[in-house]
C-alpha cells in the first residue's frame, strides 16, 4: 500500500468511528411482471447516512413556470473496509432508522468505497 492509501484508510476509519450508522440492505431483483422481489438474505452494513435534498433538477413542462425537483432523498457512504461480502447493487432496498429507501445509483471510487444514492421507496 502507498502512503496515500494508508492516509485514506486512516481518514475513513476516523469518519466511521465518529459518524457511522448501521443500515440493513435487502437484495432485490426486478422482474418484468412482478415488480421488485426480495432476492436473498438481508445483511447489515456500516456507513455514514446523509439525509439531503441532493441535487435539484429544473423541470420545464412548457406549460407554466419551471419547477425544481429533488434528485434524490439521501446518501449512504460505505468505506471499502466496511463493504459486505456481497456488495449492494442498484435496486436493492436499504432500511435506516425505520425508513426504507431504494438504491437508485452507486458511485464507487478507485479507493473501493461506495456512495449509495437513495430514493424513498414507494
Amino acid at each position: 500500500m502507498s502512503a496515500f492509501d494508508d492516509m485514506t484508510a486512516a481518514a475513513d476509519a476516523a469518519v466511521v468511528a465518529t459518524f457511522a450508522d448501521k443500515a440493513t440492505v435487502t437484495p432485490r431483483s426486478k422482474t418484468r411482471y412482478s415488480g421488485h422481489i426480495d432476492d436473498g438474505a438481508a445483511r447489515d452494513v456500516c456507513g455514514v447516512f446523509s439525509l439531503t435534498a441532493g441535487t435539484t433538477v429544473a423541470f420545464d413542462s412548457g406549460v407554466g413556470p419551471a419547477v425544481n425537483v429533488a434528485g434524490h432523498a439521501a446518501e449512504f457512504w460505505v468505506p471499502a473496509a466496511k463493504l459486505p461480502a456481497v456488495a449492494p447493487k442498484n435496486g436493492d432496498q436499504l432500511t435506516h432508522d425505520g425508513v426504507t429507501y431504494k438504491i437508485a445509483d452507486i458511485d464507487q471510487t478507485d479507493q473501493g468505497d461506495m456512495n449509495l444514492i437513495l430514493t424513498l421507496e414507494d
